[in-house]
């Protein structure tokens, strides 16, 4: 499912259905969240021997691992330091 999917399905149920206010703000932020979230890449710096957020350009909270590009989409979807989803364009 993509961000786009689910922003969409999010504002069905706040439309259609009857919520309280609480269940209201929680929808909102939701759909903010999802509208919000920057897409990033994993960028491999020869200088700090390590990938980087292409976003905020920190490394992942890791114990130093190396791994292929493969394996920092796979195992690292989001960027522990600035939220930025690194799945791809599908956000799959």
């Amino acid at each position: 499912m993509t961000n786009k999917e689910a922003i969409a399905i999010l504002k069905y149920i706040y439309f259609k259905c009857d919520k309280d206010q609480g269940e209201h703000i929680a929808l909102d932020m939701a759909i903010k969240a999802l509208e919000d979230r920057p897409q990033g890449k994993w960028i491999y710096d020869n200088t700090l021997n390590n990938w980087k957020c292409s976003e905020c350009g920190e490394t992942p909270k890791t114990i130093g691992y190396v791994g292929t590009s493969l394996f920092m989409e796979q195992h690292f979807k989001f960027c522990n330091h600035c939220g930025a989803d690194m799945r791809g364009d599908n956000n799959e």
